[in-house]
């Protein structure tokens, strides 16, 4: 599992699973099953600042779509 905080406020919450890389996947590309991570996102790295109480952003995302931390 990556790094529990990364860069930006970015925090993985948990492991998904294993799926195929739907974007090879939807045209017939050989791909294989690579591990989905829920990734929490903060709102004010994201937007900055706000009068709004700070709330969070989470994404599933394959393991290719992350960086080292």
């Amino acid at each position: 599992m990556p790094a529990l905080r990364t860069r930006g406020g970015r925090v993985v919450e948990r492991v998904q699973g294993a799926d195929r890389l739907p974007d090879r996947a939807e045209y017939g590309l050989p791909t294989e099953p690579q591990p989905v991570y829920a990734v929490a996102f903060f709102s004010q790295d994201l937007w900055g600042e706000s009068d709004e109480p700070p709330w969070t952003v989470l994404l599933d995302l394959f393991d290719t779509y992350l960086e080292p931390a």
